[in-house]
């Protein structure tokens, strides 16, 4: 009986403990499209921290979408380099718990005569 409340016990504490990450936490998520708003799979996304400039790689899946979780409040730079599209280049602000949706939209390299 005592080994039944420990073990439910430490439940608790694992369980209560991966809340409180996720409550101190944000994340980024969203679609990456293409100018007729066609999804991009496999698209590299980075995303660098303005603080400490620690830098986190993702690729969106199949069907265009990505997802950071986990990220620590702060200032982060969204960046997609792809060939054959300008590069898309965003500054987010995020607070603690925040799950912000950014979708990005890239655009063709404009033509210079």
């Amino acid at each position: 009986m005592r080994f039944r409340f420990w073990r439910l016990m430490a439940c608790f504490i694992v369980m209560f403990g991966a809340g409180c990450v996720q409550a101190q936490t944000a994340r980024i998520s969203g679609k990456v499209f293409d100018p007729q708003g066609a999804v991009i799979p496999k698209a590299p996304i980075q995303i660098i921290n303005q603080e400490t400039k620690v830098k986190l790689e993702t690729t969106s899946d199949e069907n265009g979408n990505y997802t950071v979780p986990y990220l620590p409040a702060a200032g982060y730079q969204v960046l997609v380099h792809i060939e054959g599209f300008s590069d898309f280049s965003a500054l987010v602000a995020l607070g603690m718990g925040q799950a912000l949706d950014l979708d990005i939209e890239l655009s063709l390299p404009s033509t210079k005569s």
